[in-house]
């Protein structure tokens, strides 16, 4: 069941749900609460995940040379194939079609959740983890 404390508040099982607001009334993230975690697993019982983006987003800057980092990558990690995919969609990069890429500088980009993400010819890296162009 879910339960609302206000309207930045909501309770959906043992998690406590806040959304954080910036100055001019727009969501900058949501903080999760959850008394009940275990400590073996988490570092704590608070995650905040940062605004991704909202449908009321302005147009991305639409770069032309963005065009020719989008496309799919591949790598192996631990002995498993893995594969992402960058994609441009008004305007702005996104990584799996989810994470918007913001540009920190030329051919390295951050996105919502604080991971880098740069490119290097037809290399990606993400993370720590390394991806070679696909296509």
């Amino acid at each position: 069941p879910i339960s609302g404390l206000s309207q930045t508040e909501f309770v959906a099982g043992s998690r406590l749900y806040r959304f954080l607001l910036a100055e001019n009334g727009r969501p900058k993230g949501v903080q999760i609460i959850d008394d009940y975690y275990d400590p073996q697993t988490a570092e704590n019982s608070v995650t905040y995940l940062p605004v991704n983006d909202t449908p009321s987003d302005a147009q991305g800057l639409r770069k032309s040379e963005w065009s020719r980092l989008t496309g799919k990558y591949a790598g192996t990690f631990i002995g498993v194939n893995s594969e992402v995919k960058i994609s441009l969609v008004n305007g702005h990069l996104y990584l799996n079609d989810k994470l918007k890429l913001w540009e920190s500088s030329s051919n390295s980009f951050i996105c919502a959740d604080g991971e880098s993400v740069i490119f290097k010819g037809d290399q990606l890296l993400v993370g720590n983890k390394l991806y070679l162009r696909k296509e």
